[in-house]
């Protein structure tokens, strides 16, 4: 079998292509993606004063792979419902984007494990 690769989108389109056809392959390099997505957005989460509740930052949690090979990275029902008042901002708290800042953090790292996980689990 042989892959010609002329660029990125080659790069993605390619990856894409053989790890539809490994689904096994695929979810473990997404749940690995995911793992440290979260990692990240722990970090990146503020943790507030204490009010008795559960914390967002202790709420993060990842979803199983889907059929279409997506996953979820995000909070769970207990803190879900504030994130957005602390992303977005309210007329009384200004936006403090961590979730915003975390995609941006690590969009190219997710891709490289991806990448490396998937040629790892194909042999390529």
């Amino acid at each position: 079998m042989s892959v010609r690769i002329t660029g990125l989108r080659a790069i993605e389109g390619n990856l894409r292509k053989l790890a539809a056809k490994e689904k096994k392959v695929r979810n473990k390099a997404l749940e690995r993606a995911a793992k440290e997505v979260a990692d990240q957005l722990e970090i990146n989460t503020p943790s507030g004063d204490d009010h008795g509740g559960t914390h967002m930052k202790d709420d993060v949690q990842i979803s199983k792979p889907n059929e279409d090979g997506h996953i979820t990275v995000g909070f769970g029902k207990e803190t879900s419902w504030r994130v957005h008042f602390v992303e977005m901002g309210t007329m009384k708290q200004p936006p403090q984007g961590f979730i915003q800042q975390t995609e941006e953090q690590m969009q190219s790292k997710v891709l490289e494990i991806i990448r490396t996980e998937l040629k790892r689990g194909l042999g390529l």
